[in-house]
């Protein structure tokens, strides 16, 4: 059905010193079983191959992925950078997943603040909370209007730190964007983390579907009438 491509974390391992591009071996996995049909290119951190790659490979979508704060590898923010532009120039999806959501919003001009539980006296790191849905086309998505999501950050994004032309369609208490969308492009992106224990699976489920591939939206409806 497509190609998406997906960002990489980079990271020193410490014995060796050697800079490595990595992907949790729960991506993969989680991705075939949301978007059956589809293949997964995976970016390297690297800006001349990957220019390379998106000239020659015809991608259909781009997973920013989680890892890495945004300023700790420069590497990586380059590509981003670069994978961000291309997609919205071709009129691409784009889903940014925790880190994710903090690289668009500071690339569309947005700002996020640095230590959530020094701002806010909460903390979302390594913790479950509920998130309130607050979009009617993203509840018929979930079928509710709250769910419960794991949270691994540390940095955040308020609303009133959003980029112009970002909305949120899911707030945490404190006035955290959880959830956001662009209101004229097809880029999307949640802080929580959907691949791994402690989602929302239907949800989750039906935003990979509605952004990569909205046909298997309307097939599982129909067969859900």
């Amino acid at each position: 059905m497509g190609i998406i491509a997906i960002t990489m974390r980079q990271y020193v391992e410490p014995k060796y010193g050697e800079k490595r591009d990595s992907i949790s071996t729960e991506w993969p996995t989680y991705l075939k079983k949301v978007l059956p049909g589809f293949s997964f290119l995976l970016i390297p951190n690297n800006i001349e191959i990957t220019k390379d790659l998106l000239r020659t490979i015809a991608i259909d979508g781009l997973l920013l992925s989680n890892g890495n704060d945004w300023g700790s590898c420069p590497e990586r923010d380059d590509v981003e950078k670069f994978c961000f532009s291309w997609c919205r120039e071709n009129q691409k999806p784009i889903l940014g997943v925790c880190r994710g959501l903090h690289v668009i919003n500071g690339l569309l001009g947005g700002s996020m603040i640095h230590d959530l539980y020094k701002n806010k006296e909460q903390s979302h790191a390594g913790t479950r909370h509920s998130v309130q849905i607050i979009e009617n086309s993203y509840q018929k998505l979930a079928k509710s209007d709250y769910i419960s999501v794991n949270s691994y950050h540390n940095h955040g994004v308020l609303i009133k730190s959003l980029a112009l032309g970002l909305k949120p369609f899911a707030i945490a208490t404190g006035n955290i964007a959880e959830g956001v969308f662009h209101q004229y492009e097809k880029i999307y992106a949640i802080q929580w983390h959907p691949e791994r224990v402690g989602s929302h699976e239907l949800f989750d489920k039906n935003l990979f579907r509605y952004v990569f591939n909205p046909s298997l939206i309307s097939s599982y409806h129909k067969r859900n009438d």
